[in-house]
């Protein structure tokens, strides 16, 4: 969390205005990081050598390394998860291990995330006349995101990482045609 919470809160501004909105960008970025996903699939993750050789525990160095990888989430495009799971396949930490320190390690950063960013926007906040609808949508997102990282955690694992690969390329290819 550490590194994602420095970068974050150096580069902030900057990241803020020169990559919100840059549709190219993240539409290369889904692309890119999709192509990335289908070949750790195929180089690593059917190899045997490597499957036998991973590690089900996270050493201090493995963490600073995902750390690092889930600050390049600031870009638009790179997924936070995915950018850990791919750091984490690189230091041969088991997928099951990867996912779940993946999801864990999202509860400090997005919480920051939001804190930070809703502070640096609290002139909005000024505005907005009905805190109910904002709480609403803040109750419905945390219920849906618990949906689906319950629903992940069971069946990550056995899916393949091409078919992230392939959904990444396919959305971005979308965006690219829909929106640029």
């Amino acid at each position: 969390f550490i590194p994602s919470a420095i970068l974050g809160f150096i580069f902030y501004k900057s990241f803020k205005h020169l990559l919100e909105g840059n549709i190219l960008l993240m539409s290369l970025v889904l692309i890119l990081g999709g192509l990335i996903f289908i070949f750790l699939e195929r180089k690593y993750m059917r190899n045997d050598h490597f499957i036998n050789s991973q590690k089900s525990e996270l050493t201090k160095i493995d963490a600073l390394i995902v750390g690092v990888a889930q600050a390049i989430a600031i870009i638009p495009g790179v997924s936070r998860s995915g950018a850990t799971i791919i750091a984490g396949i690189f230091r041969k930490i088991n997928k099951a291990t990867m996912f779940e320190y993946t999801f864990v390690l999202a509860l400090p950063t997005l919480g920051a995330a939001v804190l930070y960013d809703a502070y640096k926007s609290r002139d909005l906040f000024a505005l907005t006349i009905d805190y109910k609808e904002l709480m609403l949508g803040f109750i419905i997102a945390f219920i849906s995101g618990a949906i689906t990282l319950y629903i992940l955690r069971k069946f990550l694992t056995k899916i393949s990482l091409s078919f992230f690969g392939v959904y990444r390329i396919i959305l971005g290819l979308l965006i690219l045609f829909i929106l640029y």
